[in-house]
Order: C-alpha cells, then structure tokens, then sequence
C-alpha cells in the first residue's frame, strides 16, 4: 500500500544519500513490485482487469539490448538525427526491460534534440540494467 511505497522510497532516498547505489538496487527492485501491485489494485477497484505482468528485468535479451543501446549511444555522442529514428525502435525494448521511465525520458530528450541529455539518461538505463555501453 501507500504506507509500504513511502517507506521504500525514505529508504532509497537514505542510501542514495549515502552514496549507497548498489545497496538501494533491491530497495528499488522491492519498490517497482510494489508500485505494480497498487496499480494493478487500483485497475481492479476501477473494474479493469490486473495489469498484465511485467516482463522480468531478466527475461529481455541482454546482448541484443546491449548492442543497441551502444548504437543509440554513438548516434547520440555523434550528435546524429538518426538517433531518433533508432531510439524508436529500441525504446520499447527498453520499457520491456522494466526501463519505462527512462525511455519516456529518452524520447523527450530526443525530441527535443538534446543529444547530450538523451546520452546521460541512456547511461543511467544502461547503468539500472548492469549493462555497460563501452564496447
């Protein structure tokens, strides 16, 4: 519930704080299953169904992400318009990779052709994933 989401949060805030990132992971982990569960609550009191599943984070493809996170990241570094045309494929991707916030983020640096934003967020995903964008 709304007490458990708001205790998980103070807690990630505190070892973010501390500089503690590696040790607020399952914190995070812990907070996405939670969020998941009181949307899926809200969708069935609203008379929806359950939303479906998320897919795992381990579930996704790992090397082909990978690849083409590296792609959009020299694309990106290059200052390239076709980073757009390639974020557009790969975006959804990295939703399916439990990265929805980072690609919505992605999209709307890219829109706005703040290339140097896009790279930063794109390595903040990568860095959430344990996935490393230097070849």
């Amino acid at each position: 519930g709304a007490s458990a989401v708001a205790g998980l949060a103070a807690d990630i805030e505190q070892r973010l704080q501390q500089g503690d990132s590696a040790a607020a992971r399952p914190a995070l982990e812990q907070l996405g299953s939670e969020l998941a569960r009181t949307v899926d609550a809200i969708a069935l009191a609203l008379g929806g169904s359950a939303a479906p599943e998320a897919v795992p984070a381990q579930a996704f493809d790992r090397g082909a992400l990978c690849a083409r996170l590296r792609e959009l990241a020299g694309l990106l570094a290059q200052d390239d318009s076709g980073a757009a045309k390639l974020a557009d494929q790969v975006l959804p991707q990295l939703r399916d990779a439990g990265q929805g916030e980072h690609a919505r983020q992605l999209k709307r640096l890219i829109a706005q052709y703040d290339f140097e934003g896009a790279l930063e967020q794109l390595e903040a995903a990568a860095a959430a994933l344990d996935l490393t964008l230097e070849a």
